[in-house]
């Protein structure tokens, strides 16, 4: 786990490894939101749906 550590940059005396999987978790859903969203936001414009 040390190592996992060392190559993330992560200090658990800095860190909550729950906080930063909530975080990322969190990203991850927002991005899949927008993705979901966008283009029915951009059809409401008057561009072709299909092509967004």
């Amino acid at each position: 786990m040390q190592t996992l550590y060392r190559l993330l940059g992560f200090d658990p005396t800095k860190h909550n490894l729950r906080t930063e999987l909530m975080a990322g978790l969190t990203t991850f859903l927002t991005m899949s939101y927008i993705l979901a969203v966008n283009p029915d936001i951009l059809a409401s414009t008057g561009m072709d749906k299909g092509a967004v």
